[in-house]
């Protein structure tokens, strides 16, 4: 039975997959791999993002998993395993559905911080449906002032600790290995690349004020040079790290028999179309949905690069081929490899996106509608058709029931 190793990464855009900031990895990543050059993310956060990494289908309606259809780990017929290492990515949502083992790095302290947050939220709460104009505004101010962001966040594990974590893993196991490293994701600054020392003129407090400028989408200029000089920086402390996981393969003999797959949740802005970070509110821009894609297959069985449009959702189905799984496929997928024209629509909490391959279309919630290049008449119905995700009114007492408003703020963007 064919090996497989999940390695998604936060935040990290498709333009970015460059030998100048994967120097380390480069080579094996043009010998070995499959690249496709046209992967589009079907949303443009962690939370709409990772169902379909999983499921090929969208998130629940309360966000995470759908519980009643299969998860990749659930379909996998040996033993799995999987890092988190993301608040959003929590086996009470279901993403330790079909796992063995499964790990998490968000610790108590973490969630207790937010909980007096979500209290306040709870108070406030039944003015959302008279005010729902001002909600957005609400929780950006209020949650912004009580989670600043640290220098070093210690509820997530930066690559070298998700590394070590998952070869620790591998030495034990064989199966489907699923670790998440979140080094790209904001907030960024030098702490975060521990085995190089930056000097900086800038004092943390300066540091953690262009970071918040960044997420509540005001950042100047010299803002984003210094976050973008360090997000930049993350990219290579990623690539040094991976590069350790491939030598071990190499020294286990393992390599050739395992199928990696290298994916991005979702992209990054930087003043990218006036929009920067990556929160639900955005429009499904290219650098928001344009991510990375790398696949080592089996016994090189594909290693060239793929010029055709595919998405997240694929997944799914390149797994069930790859290990010739007789499961019912989420309709408008297929395997990576395969040309077969795709509908593909990604969704924001602003937009929804439809990518074929001759062009794309953008459906903003006010119903304006921007196309680029050409699209299908059917393409075009598709676009007029969906709505932007949780564009729908809901009950308020429905976000607020068991505990879920801290979901709600990291849907928003705002954690």
């Amino acid at each position: 039975m064919t090996e497989i190793i999940l390695l998604t990464v936060d935040s990290l855009r498709a333009d970015h997959l460059t030998e100048g900031l994967f120097p380390r990895t480069w080579d094996h990543f043009q010998s070995d791999f499959a690249l496709f050059e046209n992967c589009i993310s079907n949303g443009t956060t962690t939370q709409l993002s990772f169902p379909y990494i999983h499921t090929g289908q969208p998130m629940a309606k309360r966000g995470g998993i759908q519980s009643n259809i299969p998860t990749l780990a659930d379909v996998y017929p040996g033993f799995s395993w999987a890092l988190t290492n993301s608040p959003q990515l929590r086996a009470d949502i279901g993403y330790s559905r079909g796992f063995d083992k499964f790990e998490s790095s968000v610790t108590e302290a973490s969630k207790q911080k937010s909980d007096h947050t979500v209290s306040k939220l709870k108070r406030w709460g039944n003015n959302y449906r008279f005010i729902r104009s001002l909600y957005y505004n609400i929780v950006l101010k209020l949650y912004a002032r009580v989670s600043e962001p640290e220098l070093l966040n210690s509820n997530t594990l930066l690559a070298d600790s998700v590394t070590d974590k998952l070869i620790s893993a591998l030495e034990s196991e064989e199966g489907f290995f699923w670790a998440h490293y979140m080094d790209p994701h904001s907030p960024f600054n030098h702490k975060k690349i521990p085995d190089r020392d930056f000097h900086t003129e800038h004092t943390n407090t300066e540091i953690k004020s262009m970071n918040n400028r960044f997420i509540n989408q005001g950042a100047t200029s010299s803002d984003i040079n210094f976050l973008h000089q360090y997000y930049e920086e993350s990219i290579k402390f990623l690539d040094r790290n991976l590069v350790k996981l491939f030598d071990f393969l190499q020294s286990e003999e393992r390599w050739d028999d395992t199928m990696i797959v290298i994916l991005s949740d979702h992209g990054e802005c930087f003043d990218d179309e006036g929009q920067y970070w990556h929160g639900s509110d955005l429009l499904p821009v290219d650098e928001l949905v344009q991510v990375p894609l790398l696949v080592k297959y089996a016994e090189n069985k594909h290693t060239n690069s793929y010029s055709h449009p595919v998405q997240s959702a694929d997944l799914l189905a390149t797994v069930a081929e790859e290990l010739c799984l007789d499961i019912t496929i989420p309709d408008g997928t297929y395997p990576f490899t395969d040309d077969q024209a795709r509908l593909i629509v990604s969704k924001s909490a602003n937009g929804v996106r439809v990518t074929t391959e001759s062009g794309y279309g953008i459906k903003q919630n006010d119903g304006e509608i921007t196309i680029h290049g050409e699209l299908s008449e059917r393409s075009r119905r598709v676009l007029k058709n969906e709505s932007p995700h949780g564009a729908e009114d809901q009950d308020l007492n429905d976000q607020f029931d068991n505990n879920k408003v801290e979901e709600q703020l990291e849907y928003l963007g705002y954690k």
